[in-house]
């Protein structure tokens, strides 16, 4: 979409009850190649970050090596395959948004059709190759694909925004939630030009297709000072964020987190007492008598 990261793979959502044959019939094709070790999950190409990493991997539920290449390593891009990702859609796909419509996205003269939450790879929406400054300095090796080729569906800016964003919810406490957060920040300030700092971000046709709840939560006013009214701003940020975890938990929208070897048996400890620091309303004798206690400080918070 125009984000100026090095893309290593491509990763695909199918539907949960289709994953297993398509595995099968990409193996079966002999274009692709499986990986080596197709029983453990955890290989080196898609291993999880160290446990001191900040962001962890969403492991895939199956890949394929398309270069051939079996790096012992992993972290930087010399260690880096070309890849296929295969994840289940329950995995990566809000419930919140429908699945991708049965057919082409394209007329017969090649215009594509309109549709609310879906484009093709090739879409005019697509951005060129855009540039990070600093010492992040890198192409984008993707942008729109060729338009004579299959066309692929994908979801539209602003629904790709809300998809990252229930993902974090959902994945809120959890490891794998640094890395849609990560997603969010990329979205926003790469794809929308959307400040996630000092200003107001303003409605427009950008994130029109973004629905509410989510909406709300990131048309709030951000800043990212460090005088007392921006520490205001910050702690209604994050009392929102809770708040609307709370919602969407109780509502059983959220489905279940995507868990990492990471993560213990403490995580919902972990959030219960987060949630608390940031002044969302929540009680829960279990969790009040619990072992776990834990002292948060909300000014650590990245939001």
């Amino acid at each position: 979409m125009g984000a100026p990261i090095q893309c290593h793979f491509t990763a695909w959502s199918v539907e949960d009850s289709g994953i297993d044959r398509v595995a099968e019939l990409l193996a079966a094709a002999d274009r692709f190649a499986p990986c080596k070790n197709p029983e453990r999950r955890y290989c080196r190409a898609v291993t999880e970050g160290p446990i001191e990493s900040s962001r962890h991997f969403p492991i895939p539920a199956y890949h394929f090596h398309t270069d051939y290449r079996y790096p012992e390593g992993h972290g930087d891009d010399t260690s880096q395959t070309g890849r296929i990702f295969l994840y289940r859609q329950s995995q990566v796909h809000s419930p919140t948004i429908p699945g991708p419509p049965i057919g082409f996205l394209r007329d017969p003269q090649g215009n594509e059709i309109w549709d609310d939450n879906y484009m093709t790879t090739s879409s005019s929406e697509h951005q060129g190759s855009k540039l990070a400054g600093g010492a992040r300095l890198v192409l984008n090796c993707r942008g729109g694909q060729d338009p004579t080729r299959y066309p692929v569906k994908m979801l539209r800016p602003g629904k790709c925004l809300q998809n990252a964003i229930h993902l974090w919810l959902r994945d809120f406490g959890y490891a794998i939630s640094d890395w849609w957060h990560y997603q969010y920040e990329v979205l926003m300030t790469f794809v929308l030009k959307l400040p996630i700092g000092p200003r107001l971000v303003h409605y427009d046709y950008t994130i029109g297709d973004l629905a509410d709840p989510f909406l709300g939560w990131v048309t709030m006013p951000r800043s990212s000072d460090a005088d007392d009214k921006s520490r205001a701003k910050r702690a209604r940020i994050r009392h929102e964020f809770g708040r609307l975890y709370l919602d969407l938990k109780r509502q059983g929208t959220l489905g279940e987190p995507m868990k990492s070897k990471w993560d213990d048996d403490r995580v919902p400890w972990t959030v219960y007492w987060k949630l608390k620091a940031w002044g969302v309303s929540i009680h829960d004798p279990e969790h009040e008598k619990s072992e776990w206690v834990e002292v948060y400080d909300p000014d650590c918070e990245s939001m």
